[in-house]
């Protein structure tokens, strides 16, 4: 026997001496779920042993690669699935024999060879991997394996020892119509691409059945001119209701198979598939359902009748309540209010009140990046505020606004001085500023004017003191932050509101008070008790939300 797979040997590898005389292997693919490589076959006869070390080469560098995941290594072999094989000893032969195991593997030109392992901390992991090759692995296979003689070896501990697959993952195979709705459809509600289906384009007649397994959609060839019955010839993944996508075993060009995308589009009782495939220019194959006829009727069979739900009142926590103030100033003569994102950015609802009237403010937008919110709300006789696009000057006086601290202090505009102490924030972030001048919970939002009554900034957020104070052993004093009036202009224009920088005049603070005051409003956020406490456990909205007792 071996004598005649010698010279099978010699005959195969003198056919062209022109290719490569010594193996080659490259990796064509890593990751956590297998390798895949590329070998360059010898074509000499005393080059065999060199393909002997080339596929151990493939096996160590598996195994080390599965190794790091703690994973075991595994790898698929079944009859007649590949161009060669090799023995129960590791001694690679030619397929010539009935009873030999091919490694699952491609034919590429010039004799090059693609072979693959998969990781698994078990046979049903690798199985699971080996099932959804193609979302895992960029490089295509278009081999199969017959499933009634599939077997597999775990590289890591035994190469070249061949075992069984478990029956609890053993494909099955169904050779009717019948057979395949008794195997996997009976007894049970069905998605919409399940069932047995005929094709009404091409050649006509041929039937498929699609089953789910786990989060995958099988169909399998029941009655084909192509594919012998039970043969795995699509793999899909669900996209929506009625749409799924995958891959799909074709023929083009008479009867030659290979391995399309697919998406299919379920419309009731028929489907429609696109293919695409480098070597055909997307067929359409139109398909209608012979099971069940009616697929509605068949899983009402399935649902059980919902008792109508008592209404339950809803609890305190859920009604929409005031939990958090600060500041904002006006931006426009059309309501267009300017604050921060974590003051309205968080809310259900944000209202304020302007002469006694009580008023809801729409929210347009938030920026959470550069901490900046817009709302707007319907005003009358609005004063609004400059900008000064062009930012901030290191040292000039700034005059900030706002309600600081409203549970405890009354409820009008308050004002503190400072100077601008530098033009970039916590960790240089060139869209803030930082200022001297005091700031408590309830400003964040309010506008930082300089002596020209343009806005340079909005108050944002301070030091924290305890976490200096814990984390530095330091105390720091008069450290607040703005967002940067560059910065908000870029997000004004950006949302199409119009932004003027005023005329370059120097008022006192007491004029500067007459600008400021009547542009800035005290905003309310508004959302449910639940959220509050939420938010108030992450400590991340501190300085706006409200004590509620």
């Amino acid at each position: 026997m071996k004598k005649v797979l010698v010279a099978v040997l010699v005959m195969l590898f003198w056919c062209d001496v022109g290719f490569a005389k010594a193996y080659k292997v490259k990796l064509k693919d890593k990751n956590k779920y297998g390798t895949v490589f590329r070998i360059s076959l010898p074509l000499m006869i005393d080059k065999v042993d060199k393909w002997n070390k080339a596929f151990q080469e493939t096996i160590d560098i598996s195994n080390k690669n599965c190794k790091t995941y703690n994973k075991k290594t595994f790898t698929f072999w079944s009859e007649h699935s590949g161009q060669y094989a090799r023995d129960g000893n590791g001694i690679l032969f030619p397929k010539v024999a009935d009873d030999i195991l091919g490694v699952i593997q491609d034919m590429e030109p010039k004799f090059k060879v693609k072979v693959r392992y998969f990781c698994g901390e078990n046979i049903e992991e690798a199985v699971e991997t080996f099932n959804n090759y193609h979302r895992y692995f960029s490089e295509e296979f278009s081999s199969t394996i017959k499933l009634e003689t599939i077997k597999y070896s775990e590289t890591s501990v035994s190469p070249y020892k061949f075992k069984n697959l478990p029956e609890s993952i053993k494909p099955k195979t169904a050779n009717s119509q019948q057979e395949f709705i008794d195997q996997y459809l009976s007894g049970r509600k069905l998605d919409s691409i399940e069932g047995v289906w005929i094709t009404r384009s091409g050649k006509g007649g041929n039937v498929y059945g699609f089953y789910k397994s786990g989060n995958r959609y099988i169909e399998l060839a029941i009655r084909s001119t192509y594919f012998e019955s039970g043969k795995t010839v699509g793999n899909f993944s669900k996209g929506s209701e009625n749409i799924y996508y995958g891959d799909r075993k074709m023929p083009i060009r008479g009867r030659k198979i290979v391995t399309a995308s697919a998406t299919i589009n379920v419309s009731g009782n028929e489907y429609q598939a696109v293919f695409i495939h480098r070597d055909n220019k997307s067929p359409t194959l139109h398909n209608r359902r012979l099971w069940p006829e009616d697929i509605k009727s068949h899983n009402a069979k399935f649902e059980k009748k919902k008792e109508p739900k008592k209404k339950k009142p809803k609890p305190d926590d859920e009604k929409i309540i005031i939990i958090g103030s600060g500041s904002g100033f006006f931006v426009s003569n059309q309501g267009h209010i300017v604050s921060n994102d974590h003051v309205v950015g968080v809310c259900k609802k944000v209202k304020a009140y302007k002469e006694g009237k009580e008023i809801y403010l729409d929210i347009l937008a938030t920026d959470m990046v550069n901490d900046i919110g817009l709302v707007k709300g319907e005003f009358n006789n609005i004063k609004y505020l400059n900008i000064k696009t062009d930012g901030a000057e290191l040292g000039e006086d700034i005059v900030v606004f706002g309600f600081p601290l409203s549970q405890t202090l009354s409820d009008s505009v308050k004002l503190t001085k400072g100077i601008v102490s530098s033009l970039t924030g916590l960790g240089n972030n060139i869209s803030q500023i930082q200022i001297d001048a005091a700031i408590q919970p309830g400003n964040s939002g309010g506008p930082v004017l300089n002596m020209s009554g343009q806005v340079v900034g909005i108050a944002s957020a301070g030091l924290s003191k305890l976490y200096m104070a814990k984390e530095k052993q330091i105390l720091p004093e008069n450290v607040n932050f703005a967002v940067a009036s560059q910065t908000l202009t870029a997000f004004l224009k950006a949302h199409k509101i119009n932004v003027t920088s005023g005329a370059s005049k120097t008022y006192s603070s007491k004029d500067l008070a007459k600008i400021g005051e009547p542009a800035t409003i005290q905003l309310f956020c508004m959302n449910t008790r639940a959220a509050y406490e939420k938010l108030k456990k992450a400590e991340t909205h501190s300085d706006v939300l409200l004590d509620l007792q």
